[in-house]
């Protein structure tokens, strides 16, 4: 009788601790599926990893900051896009940017391109190339200028073969 009555008692604790369990999971899922009133802070003091196993997809009704005491790498099995209403803007030391086959950045009816064949177009409606000292162009092959207006060539003195 006495180990009998040993093991309900300890059933009863059992049963006691799973329903604080219990109970301490439902709240911790109601307080993470109803943050609106107020905040949420996460705290994780090592590791964190979140897997999903479809599309996954966050709103943020304000701004939004991310920091990275290390590196910060982004994989993607398909296209990337980042798109901003008003600005977007890159900070750093050194920016590298790597395409293998080709890369264009444009602007209104403005185009620059590289293809990975080495060829360099670029496109506007009016081109400027201003420098503060010394411009250099050197060619390989044939350099030819063509042009439907008037050219003008203005230089201090002006040498040709």
């Amino acid at each position: 009788v006495s180990a009998q009555n040993e093991a309900d008692t300890f059933s009863r604790k059992v049963f006691s601790q799973n329903d604080k369990l219990s109970g301490l999971y439902r709240k911790f899922k109601r307080t993470l599926s109803s943050v609106g009133h107020g905040g949420m802070s996460l705290f994780v003091e090592s590791l964190r990893t979140v897997w999903v196993g479809g599309a996954d997809t966050t709103t943020v009704g304000a701004a939004k900051t991310t920091s990275v005491g290390g590196q910060y790498s982004i994989l993607t099995g398909a296209g990337f896009q980042v798109s901003s209403a008003t600005k977007y803007s890159v900070n750093a030391r050194t920016v590298d940017i790597s395409a293998t086959k080709s890369l264009h950045l444009n602007v209104g009816e403005c185009r620059f391109s590289m293809d990975k064949d080495g060829t360099v177009t670029i496109k506007g409606k009016q081109i400027n190339i201003v420098t503060e000292s010394e411009t250099n162009l050197e060619t390989g092959g044939k350099t030819k200028i063509e042009s439907f207006e008037d050219t003008a060539i203005r230089g201090a003195k002006i040498k040709l073969n």
